[in-house]
């Protein structure tokens, strides 16, 4: 019953425009690039813990 309604609202989504259905198609290559800060540098500032590798 519950994927029932699951597919409802999936079906009534893509009715609506609110989602988007797949295109069966395969994702192409993801762009790399070089961020400026490392993942751990934005979590420390982001919960205000700025160790030796971050400044405020």
């Amino acid at each position: 019953m519950a994927e029932e309604i699951h597919d409802m609202v999936i079906e009534r989504g893509i009715e609506e425009g609110w989602i988007t259905p797949a295109s069966r198609t395969r994702l192409g290559p993801a762009q790399r690039f070089s961020a400026p800060r490392t993942t751990a540098d934005v979590l420390d500032e982001d919960r205000g813990d700025y160790g030796p590798h971050t400044t405020p």
